[in-house]
């Protein structure tokens, strides 16, 4: 299910292995290094921006984050954390993070992270996501979430939104018509997502291939003509976060659009994605 989101407005499970050195489970998110890729600094030492794909170090930080969360995810069993690792279509997609900066200690850690990649076919989005799209009145190019992940203790702080808002305010550059994620029905996030727009519909048919579902599954679906509604429900929620973070967020439209103009899916119509 690559769709999947943990707890934010994002995705999740079908990945297939990754080959990165990196992707096993004694790497830290701690992360001393960073390339700038679009990459913006907030005043009170938080940064908001695309994952250097050519850094270890950052993708090591995704794909510790990914473990710890869905390891001890209550909304689904995870059959094989390694598949988490970071992948081919993590390369062709657009990574976000959210990380702290520790300046007095020159460290970073990673809080909170979401995959985004178009979709220009829906049955293409559909096998990616694992879950049937019938009844979801989704139209391409569709922009899908995937592989969400928070750190513990890190919800209600105004810090998921800033992603958020990173994500959504790229739509109007990409032409994108829908927004969609698999959440889960007893999902911390899916209220907020609610009253930002997004419908929930229970999937006719799913065939996750990597988790085990213990609440139902939801897929989660924003039409175009709600992305401006949502982006202010997010700029809202941002607006608690520590000052001068919201400004970093805001300056990732850019970066985020041209990112996601380069990111061509892998997974073709009838095969098991590999996310």
């Amino acid at each position: 299910m690559n769709g999947r989101t943990q707890s934010g407005w994002g995705g999740g499970p079908n990945s297939g292995p990754g080959s990165d050195p990196n992707s096993g489970p004694n790497v830290g998110p701690s992360i001393g290094s960073n390339r700038d890729l679009g990459n913006a600094r907030g005043h009170d030492g938080w940064r908001v921006g695309l994952v250097d794909a050519n850094s270890a170090s950052e993708r090591a930080a995704v794909v510790a984050l990914r473990q710890q969360a869905y390891a001890s995810a209550r909304e689904f069993a995870w059959h094989d954390l390694a598949t988490l690792g970071w992948t081919d279509t993590d390369a062709r997609s657009a990574v976000l993070g959210l990380w702290h900066q520790d300046e007095a200690h020159g460290l970073q850690t990673l809080l909170s992270t979401v995959r985004a990649t178009v979709f220009h076919r829906l049955d293409v989005a559909e096998a990616f996501l694992e879950h049937a799209l019938d009844g979801v009145d989704a139209q391409a190019p569709a922009l899908v979430l995937s592989r969400a992940a928070t750190a513990p203790g890190e919800h209600g702080r105004g810090l998921l939104a800033l992603l958020r808002v990173a994500y959504m305010q790229a739509l109007p550059k990409l032409g994108v018509r829908s927004v969609l994620a698999v959440v889960y029905n007893d999902a911390p996030r899916v209220r907020s997502m609610q009253a930002a727009g997004f419908t929930m519909t229970p999937p006719l048919r799913s065939w996750d291939s990597e988790a085990q579902a213990l609440t139902p599954p939801l897929v989660a679906h924003l039409q175009e003509n709600r992305f401006a509604a949502a982006l202010q429900t997010a700029l809202a929620l941002a607006a608690t976060a520590p000052a001068g973070a919201i400004d970093t967020a805001l300056s990732q439209a850019g970066p985020m659009a041209k990112a996601l103009r380069r990111a061509r899916p892998t997974v073709q119509p009838g095969l098991r994605a590999s996310a």
